[in-house]
């Protein structure tokens, strides 16, 4: 407000969550703007202040309510050193709306909403789950200490730093470039969705011929057509693209009943468990099915995480938990922060990382 002001406002802000509640924090950047055009008004005469706010944050509430368009993300990764078996570190900065430009405004929404929403913490995990639904995000936890108990020689994915998306089929491909962006080694974990033509009603695995699932379709875009018996064909290599790996139904073993969704597939791990029939792998995913549609969702899902906690996770959720237990680099430092750029100012290596934000 001085008659002669310096021609760069900057004003930085260090963490501002280590002083706020979770919900104040959401506040707190959003109110930014307005706080700055309330001094326009009152102390500068409506001149305008071309002021810009640098905060630096490791809160996902801060980073998810200031938008993609003003975020810097900070991916610190460990790299090869001059010297022969040593390691130094690498910081790159990521300007998130560069990252995103092949996105519409509508796409760039969605993701917005959906991380504001859920309150996730995808800018600040090591690793990244996407899950269909409910049932899949509560069993989870009790899969992965099923995994680790039965083979201690893997790597502990429960001391890895992962955060889980619940997001469904129809909406994880949209996820895609923000994960390549964030270089972060994601499980994509979704279901069969058999069909018998595109557009048409479910069907076992058995009688269907192709998928429903958009997610799947964008993954195997190449296949032409799509099918579920080349999808059940598919090797370990052909499910990963980069750092992110697919995991849906298939055979418990060579030739056996598939299940179309988590809970067909589950029930067909644990058919002696559900009492049922012995038959042809067909009969036995029928039998399968018809259990499933005695269950409600939320009581399958809190009973097996909670209560019974007898049974086998299904072969697809296992492989994919391995792949992502395992990491080939070595995990550099934790994130620094993210940055959360102005709101009125708009503004690598292969070792995976973590990041910061600034905003």
């Amino acid at each position: 407000a001085e008659p002669i002001a310096p021609c760069v406002h900057l004003v930085f802000i260090e963490e501002p969550e280590a002083h706020l509640h979770p919900q104040m924090q959401e506040v707190f950047i959003r109110q930014l703007a307005r706080i700055a055009q309330q001094l326009v008004e009152d102390v500068n005469d409506g001149e305008t202040w071309p002021v810009q706010f640098v905060v630096s944050t490791h809160s996902s509430h801060v980073a998810n309510a200031a938008g993609f368009e003003s975020i810097r993300y900070f991916l610190s990764t460990a790299i090869s050193g001059a010297v022969t078996g040593t390691q130094c570190q690498c910081t790159t900065i990521k300007d998130l709306r560069e990252g995103l430009a092949n996105k519409s405004p509508e796409e760039r929404n969605f993701l917005h909403q959906y991380l504001t929403l859920t309150r996730c913490d995808l800018f600040f995990a090591d690793k990244a789950i996407m899950v269909e639904g409910l049932t899949e995000r509560l069993l989870l936890p009790v899969i992965i200490k099923k995994l680790e108990d039965a083979d201690s020689d893997i790597p502990k994915l429960s001391s890895q730093y992962s955060t889980v998306l619940e997001v469904g089929g129809a909406y994880a491909h949209l996820f895609f470039d923000l994960l390549e962006v964030l270089e972060l080694r994601t499980l994509i974990i979704t279901d069969l969705d058999a069909v018998v033509a595109a557009g048409g009603k479910t069907w076992a695995v058995h009688e269907g011929s192709t998928t429903s699932n958009a997610c799947i379709k964008s993954w195997f875009a190449s296949d032409t057509p799509i099918t579920l018996d080349n999808l059940k064909a598919k090797t370990d290599e052909e499910k990963t693209i980069g750092r992110r790996r697919i995991a849906y139904q298939c055979p418990e073993q060579n030739g056996g009943a598939c299940g179309r969704t988590f809970e067909d597939a589950f029930i067909i791990a644990n058919a002696e468990k559900f009492g049922l029939p012995t038959g042809t792998p067909n009969e036995l995913e029928l039998a399968a099915q018809d259990e499933a549609h005695k269950h409600k969702k939320s009581n399958f899902a809190l009973n097996f995480a909670i209560q019974d906690i007898d049974w086998v996770a299904p072969k697809y959720m296992l492989e994919g938990l391995q792949w992502l237990a395992i990491d080939e680099h070595v995990i550099a430092t934790k994130p620094e922060q993210p940055s959360v750029g102005s709101p009125i100012s708009s503004q690598s290596p292969e070792a995976p990382a973590t990041g910061e934000a600034n905003a």
